[in-house]
């Protein structure tokens, strides 16, 4: 069985796909791309067919469909050349078309046809192409159709959830949110609250775990004048606060045993008597509570717990929905307020880092892994995977026996003479697993930088952009964007075999020089060569003949 993506599936999945009950599919979904609009685009693949996986195939639909059109990868470090998906009884089957594929699995090298295990049910995988796309492959029960902004991704898990919350939001009885610690249950409560008709009512919330026995009585359901020592006034308990609105009661298995109780009774009836005073009060706030914790062994108490999971929401966790990465860490970064343009550079390493580590603190932590992000770019640093996290890279149980060799050192601490290390996303070597606390990658502005300059960098380095680009100081994009400026030479695949070859004639003829004579990039000019069947040069004078790393370099 094998995989394509089909026009006629999608739109019949997302009809019918409307829980779990849905028949799966599997599902390509973009997690990380230099453009950073094209992060959490899918293409729904479709079973019989094999899938071509390449620059130009196959298509990527945007998550909204007035954004724009269906679009393939179209990034230049992806190759040309086809990197197949098969599925079969065995698993699945990954096969690079030649060597001019880069890829990888699970963040081990594909160099040759190679069959993995299929992820699990909740689980996904992750295939880089080129060095600067990385996708993932899941399973699917229906598309995201529903839109939340405080609920974002693209999984089934979290479609599932949204539409889950706009059906419970109206309903007057008290709704559960249960997830791991850092999984967004508050970000659902507010949810409930906006979509509920309590929205325009005040939104209130306590944290149980803050609150001590003594005074958690008076905190929730008020006291009056007197009622204990130090009570010279009246005091509005959190309830009555919320009376036409919403409370929330985050870490509710925190509440004191003997809270519990009343609040059984408020439930129940509506009313709460304040502390010392004569009558009851009534509410009419909608109560949301959450927890972490596995109250039914907890010795919380039960009655309570039946009235509170009336509605019980789960938060999935950031692990069982991989393919949510891309979408939640940019726009984590976006808020920060730092520049898109400043993420869209970050080094493949890194991006590979958030993409394969196993998230313990879930969303919050990589939130806060964004933050801290943000913070060392502005100052000019990128840092190590271990110091962005905030612990060593924790990669899923399945994937770390097999990945341990691949997490070799890539950003080495530079010595107070040593020249500015290559950018990480060009030396592509791993993922840093060093204690290196951030390495610094000057840049400078491209305002300054003349015809002349350009063209000396160049020279020097045999027109290799990457080298060149270090040379100035600026990045490989701004060297493309120079050249656009300050050159007004025709591009490399615009050459024909008759300008090519008298330089080829020549007995020493070397690749860097015709690529200074022609003034193209040395990469550009080795792939025009081998599509002309022309043949080439050593790269230097007394050098050999490099392997073609069509796909690997801008054009």
């Amino acid at each position: 069985m094998t995989l394509q993506p089909s026009a006629e599936l999608t739109q019949t999945f997302t009809e019918t796909g409307t829980g779990p009950q849905a028949a799966p599919v599997w599902v390509l979904t973009v997690i990380w791309h230099p453009d950073l609009q094209r992060v959490g685009e899918q293409a729904v693949l479709s079973p019989d067919t094999p899938l071509a996986l390449n620059r130009y195939q196959p298509l990527f639909s945007p998550l909204q469909a007035a954004t724009g059109w269906a679009q393939p990868l179209l990034h230049a470090s992806v190759s040309r050349a086809n990197l197949t998906l098969m599925l079969g009884a065995d698993g699945l089957t990954l096969s690079p078309e030649d060597e001019r594929v880069r890829a990888e699995w699970q963040g081990q090298p594909l160099g040759s046809p190679r069959t993995v295990p299929l992820p699990a049910e909740g689980d996904s995988a992750v295939i880089q192409l080129g060095k600067r796309v990385l996708l993932c492959l899941h399973r699917a029960h229906q598309l995201p159709v529903t839109d939340n902004p405080l609920l974002l991704g693209v999984s089934s898990a979290m479609e599932g959830l949204r539409r889950q919350v706009a059906r419970v939001a109206a309903a007057t009885l008290p709704v559960l949110v249960r997830g791991e610690s850092g999984t967004g249950k508050e970000r659902v409560a507010q949810s409930l609250h906006r979509l509920s008709p309590w929205s325009r009512g005040p939104w209130v919330t306590v944290n149980m775990a803050t609150l001590s026995e003594g005074l958690a009585p008076a905190e929730l359901f008020g006291a009056a004048r007197g009622a204990y020592t130090g009570a010279q006034v009246a005091r509005t308990g959190l309830w009555a606060q919320a009376d036409g609105g919403s409370l929330f009661l985050d870490e509710i298995g925190d509440c004191p045993p003997t809270v519990q109780p009343m609040l059984l009774r408020v439930i129940e009836s509506g009313e709460f008597r304040p502390l010392g005073a004569a009558q009851p009060l009534r509410s009419q706030a909608r109560l949301i509570a959450a927890t972490d914790r596995p109250l039914e062994t907890s010795g919380f108490n039960l009655p309570l717990l039946r009235r509170l999971q009336t509605f019980t929401l789960f938060t999935p966790s950031l692990r069982s929905r991989r393919e949510d990465l891309g979408v939640l860490a940019r726009q984590a970064w976006l808020d920060t307020g730092a520049a898109p343009e400043d993420l869209a550079e970050m080094p493949t390493e890194l991006a590979r880092a958030l993409c394969l580590h196993d998230w313990p603190g879930n969303v919050r932590q990589l939130e806060q892994a964004m933050r801290r992000l943000a913070l060392d770019r502005a100052a000019g640093l990128w840092p190590s995977v271990e110091a962005l996290l905030g612990e060593p890279l924790r990669l899923p149980p399945d994937t770390a026996a097999s990945t341990r060799v691949a997490w070799t050192p890539a950003l080495p601490e530079p010595s107070a003479s040593a020249a500015p290390t290559a950018p990480a996303d060009e030396t592509d070597s791993g993922l840093s697993a060093g204690p290196a606390a951030a390495v610094a990658r000057p840049r400078q502005s491209t305002a300054g930088i003349d015809r002349a300059s350009l063209l000396a960098a160049l020279d020097a380095h045999g027109w290799q952009l990457k080298e060149a680009a270090e040379a100035l100081g600026v990045s490989r994009p701004s060297i493309y964007n120079l050249m656009a400026r300050w050159l007004d030479t025709p591009p490399a695949d615009s050459l024909g075999a008759e300008q090519l070859a008298p330089l080829l004639s020549r007995p020493d003829a070397t690749l860097a020089d015709m690529a200074r004579q022609l003034q193209v990039p040395r990469e550009a000019l080795r792939r025009r060569l081998r599509a002309l069947g022309l043949p080439r040069p050593p790269d230097e004078a007394g050098g050999r003949v490099d392997a073609d790393p069509d796909g690997d370099a801008m054009e």
